[in-house]
């Protein structure tokens, strides 16, 4: 019996696993034209091009930063917002790790790079 309930647990970690895995994507390589702060202590970032025709909510070419959704804490919604400031300031590139499922497309990881 016991073998049983660790089989079905791990059957539904790892379904659950692989829902989440699945609508995660980056958005590649692209200019920060602009951050908005929002009164969630949140951002949305904005791009220099499309970033998904699903992310409705902002433009196609934002993804939001919330604390609370897509496994965001503030203080990685204030680390993910220092580096777009810096990217913004610098004219790096960066890319953000967003949930293509929601027409937010809350990001939750970031890369920026020369």
């Amino acid at each position: 019996m016991k073998k049983v309930i660790k089989l079905l647990a791990l059957v539904g970690c790892l379904a659950s696993c692989h829902v989440s895995a699945a609508a995660a994507k980056w958005t590649g390589d692209k200019k920060v034209t602009s951050v908005q702060v929002v009164e969630t202590g949140g951002i949305i970032i904005y791009f220099d091009s499309t970033v998904n025709a699903a992310c409705t909510d902002a433009t196609t070419n934002s993804v939001y930063v919330l604390p609370n959704m897509h496994f965001m804490t503030q203080e990685g919604v204030n680390a993910i917002r220092a580096t777009a400031f810096v990217a913004l300031t610098t004219g790096m590139s960066v890319s953000v790790l967003y949930d293509e499922s929601t027409s937010k497309c809350y990001g939750r990881n970031i890369v920026i790079t020369k």
